[in-house]
């Protein structure tokens, strides 16, 4: 059985992520180097507004933030309940969002790149890429060879996945599900070519093409957050929005649209 975290020991994993001394951290937070140290080493404990100015400081993870406060002896910053009443609006905000962007496709992926929600757009982009009944977005393309995929750049498509996870993961600070995800992708990109692959970051942004029923269709995203949303259970989602990079995708995504409703 593993022991409890104590605070002094996530303190200085942070610290250190963040590459940071004692003093430099000190300085920015605003408290003494004295008194960083002797709370890592346990001999202070930090009060509840504490633990908040050095987890902001040092931008804790919000799961590590409230892992740190129930270390530090005090209730969690973060709450955590999916079911509660003040996330209607949220909840309908997101399935708006969706509804609103067809016929492009959009996707509500959670912070390990799960798929909690799609329109029907995305669902078809689903399907047509062998991943209808997939739950984790990297980990079917871990399974997935490139020459079985409907993506045509499938190399500059996964590298640039793998880039923003690293990227997530290095604001994560530790997040051992995500590192596994990004560890297996990698390994299967390698395999398949992609160690000498570079992509081309001069490009002004870089779409993915997918190859639907003998049709190129380009699409580049975005991705929306919640900005001041807190409550664990949904403050972590990303709302990626699909749109055509050019005018040939947009009529193909029109068409596939209106035979889709056609066969209902």
């Amino acid at each position: 059985m593993n022991p409890e975290p104590q605070f002094g020991d996530i303190l200085r994993r942070w610290r250190s992520l963040r590459r940071l001394s004692q003093m430099e951290l000190g300085l920015q937070a605003n408290v003494s180097a004295r008194h960083i140290n002797f709370i890592e080493r346990g001999r202070a404990r930090p009060s509840r507004s504490m633990v908040v100015q050095l987890a902001q400081t040092l931008e804790m993870s919000k799961a590590d933030t409230n892992l740190a406060a129930l270390a530090a002896g005090h209730a969690p910053i973060f709450k955590q309940d999916p079911s509660s009443i003040d996330l209607a609006p949220l909840r309908s905000c997101i399935r708006r969002m969706l509804d609103n962007h067809m016929p492009f496709p959009g996707i509500v992926l959670d912070k390990h790149w799960n798929i909690i929600d799609a329109n029907e757009a995305a669902r078809f982009f689903l399907h047509h890429a062998g991943f209808a009944n997939a739950i984790n977005i990297m980990e079917a393309l871990a399974a997935q060879p490139p020459e079985e995929s409907s993506i045509e750049n499938w190399h500059e498509a996964v590298a640039l996945i793998l880039y923003r996870s690293k990227i997530e993961l290095t604001h994560a600070g530790d997040d051992p599900i995500l590192f596994r995800l990004i560890t297996s992708l990698e390994e299967h990109f390698h395999k398949f070519g992609g160690k000498d692959f570079h992509v081309d970051f001069s490009q002004a942004m870089l779409p993915t093409r997918f190859k639907i029923g003998g049709k190129s269709i380009c699409m580049f995203s975005t991705i929306a957050h919640f900005g001041t949303v807190f409550d664990m259970s949904i403050c972590d989602i990303q709302i990626e929005l699909m749109f055509p990079s050019d005018p040939k995708s947009e009529a193909a995504l029109i068409e596939i649209d209106q035979k889709v409703k056609a066969e209902f």
